[in-house]
């Protein structure tokens, strides 16, 4: 069976000369160790900035999307060209790919600077002329960031794709490795800091977040892309040969997690919520088990194990110091968290969840969903869902 490698490599790796040079050499050296290898490469850093400057002085008030995509689309095809070159001077049988070919894998709409790719006509692309040539042990080097629209019209998929194009293509070569080339060599435990500690592992939902959260360690697209069949790496060239660096870990997604037997204290009318916050969390940590905590412009929710009368009177206190007009304590609801793929589920029955499981709370994120309901729904919770999710419940 075909071991495929699909790298990708950004500006922050291609800073020169020498830096095609080096990776050159890495990918030879994975390369004889039986993988075969498409390579994804963006512009040399700072490449798209200054084309897109030059446009911009050049063109004045009359924009042509499709020539501005054909001009930036360069910084990617010179690079994809350097790359070729310094690869088949390892003696490496290399096939460059360009837009201007009929092979061109990624097939786009027609929207410039920010297409979409068809994915049905995509996948058929890719298994029609990129799979077979790697079976021949022909490295590929694609240019990133780059689309053909049906009608052969080059667009581009806007600013930092070359990762989602990575992604695109390890997701229907059916890539063992899907490997992002980072100058730092991983991903760092903390942006904001040289030396910061390189993590072994990280979670796909941390990377999500961190991702959606403003980390530019990949296109927030390429993530939706990303197969749990396929190893995901992020590395340096210099650790490339040996596989070494990020791994992300794919969870499981078969189940739903439900928390029982909880109480869930709410106080409305809250004008301050940093003040109340300050004032009773030491208590709250000191005298419970907080499972959880919400917070709306006006309301805030607490969710307790092993609520006591004596932290209710502590609670109390709030209200006496001003900090809430009201509090209001209901016992035996559960705690019901989802994670994707269940979310949009969730999204797409609100109105059941809402009106069916008596949800006091139905909090829908982009990539988690917070529900709390009496703990007698949950027998009903359970029996509205696939028999394919698994509803893990526990006190």
């Amino acid at each position: 069976m075909m071991r495929i490698a699909v790298i990708k490599a950004g500006g922050s790796v291609l800073n020169s000369p020498s830096d095609y040079v080096r990776l050159a050499e890495a990918i030879r050296e994975l390369y004889v160790k039986g993988y075969a290898i498409a390579l994804v490469v963006s512009a040399m850093k700072g490449v798209t900035d200054e084309l897109i400057k030059m446009t911009q002085l050049i063109a004045g008030k009359c924009i042509d999307l499709e020539l501005i995509d054909e001009i930036l689309s360069m910084g990617e095809r010179t690079s994809a060209r350097f790359m070729a070159l310094a690869l088949r001077a390892q003696g490496l049988n290399v096939r460059l790919f360009d837009p201007a070919q009929p092979d061109w894998p990624i097939i786009t709409d027609e929207v410039h600077t920010r297409a979409n790719p068809l994915m049905e006509d995509t996948r058929e692309a890719i298994e029609r002329y990129l799979k077979p040539l790697l079976a021949k042990g022909v490295i590929a080097v694609i240019p990133g960031f780059i689309g053909i629209s049906r009608y052969g019209r080059i667009t581009t998929l806007g600013r930092n794709t070359s990762d989602l194009t990575a992604a695109i293509l390890a997701r229907y070569l059916g890539a063992e490795l899907l490997i992002f080339l980072k100058d730092v060599g991983g991903i760092a435990q903390t942006m904001m800091s040289g030396r910061s500690y390189i993590l072994d592992v990280i979670d796909l939902y941390d990377l999500r977040e961190l991702v959606r959260h403003g980390a530019r360690v990949l296109h927030p697209n390429a993530i939706d892309h990303i197969s749990p069949f396929t190893k995901v790496l992020f590395t340096s060239v210099e650790a490339l040969p040996d596989l070494k660096g990020t791994e992300v870990i794919f969870p499981q997604h078969n189940s739903i997690e439900v928390i029982v037997g909880l109480t869930l204290i709410t106080f409305v009318g809250v004008a301050d919520p940093f003040g109340l916050l300050s004032r009773i969390l030491p208590y709250i940590l000191r005298n419970s088990k907080l499972v959880d905590i919400l917070v709306k412009r006006r309301a805030m929710s607490f969710i307790f194990k092993d609520f006591s009368e004596e932290l209710q009177g502590g609670l109390e206190e709030a209200l006496r110091l001003k900090l809430a007009e009201a509090l209001h304590i209901e016992r035996n609801v559960a705690l019901v968290r989802v994670t994707p793929p269940h979310v949009r589920e969730f999204f797409e029955n609100i109105n059941y969840v809402k009106n069916e499981l008596s949800a006091y709370e139905a909090i829908l994120m982009e990539n988690e969903a917070k529900l709390i309901i009496p703990a007698d729904k949950v027998k009903s919770l359970e029996a509205s869902l696939s028999k394919a999710v698994k509803v893990k419940v526990h006190g």
